[in-house]
């Protein structure tokens, strides 16, 4: 059997310096397949552009999401972490839930990484949505477009009976101010696809886009 090899890169293609992701000469690594590739042969990929997984025979694909830098990204697929799962949840969110097992805990400017990981983690479920908020999937495909833009939710008490541990993704925020002036007016009109939402703002500086 032949070894299969890294896809190599179009030629003349850039990357945009605007946008945060990595250079052609950095060391990626792949979370599905844990092989680890040059920038340069990044694969396309039709939902993050030059994100996907550099071995055409792995199909991962979104940086911070299933591609990563591969400085200290291995330790991610340790299967042994003995930290307690209601912690790393509620780490990632930023939250502390504290002793109400029937309450539930806001979270905010959750970012691209971050919803990766309760992905990752098994701490949400790909197609859970809130109401006729976007599913997690449709969130995630948005925020790899568009990464400065954040989601905010909830999450249910670890101990809370039926639903233990539940999160919940109730919309997007985003202040323009921290956007690269050349893709704020691109992402202002992308994010009007939000603008049914039980609560929507786009004033111009800050975005936001809730549902009930």
């Amino acid at each position: 059997m032949q070894p299969t090899t890294p896809i190599q890169a179009a030629s003349g293609e850039t990357s945009d310096p605007t946008r945060p992701g990595y250079g052609p000469d950095d060391m990626l690594w792949c979370l599905h397949c844990n092989r680890t590739f040059p920038g340069r042969d990044a694969r396309p990929e039709p939902y993050f552009g030059r994100q996907g997984c550099g071995y055409d025979d792995c199909t991962a694909a979104g940086f911070d999401i299933d591609i990563f830098n591969a400085e200290g990204a291995r330790a991610m697929a340790d299967p042994a972490d003995p930290a307690d799962p209601a912690d790393v949840r509620e780490a990632i969110l930023g939250i502390d839930c504290g002793d109400d097992v029937d309450g539930v805990t806001h979270f905010q400017r959750l970012g691209l990484q971050g919803l990766a990981a309760l992905l990752s983690c098994r701490f949400i479920e790909p197609d859970a949505r809130q109401n006729r908020a976007p599913s997690t999937l449709e969130c995630l495909t948005f925020l790899g477009r568009w990464p400065e833009v954040r989601v905010h939710g909830y999450a249910v008490h670890r101990d809370r009976e039926g639903d233990g541990g539940r999160v919940s993704i109730e919309g997007f925020e985003c202040d323009l101010e921290g956007v690269a002036e050349g893709l704020r007016s691109p992402l202002r009109e992308a994010f009007r696809r939000f603008e049914h939402a039980d609560e929507f703002v786009d004033d111009g500086e800050h975005l936001y886009a809730w549902w009930d």
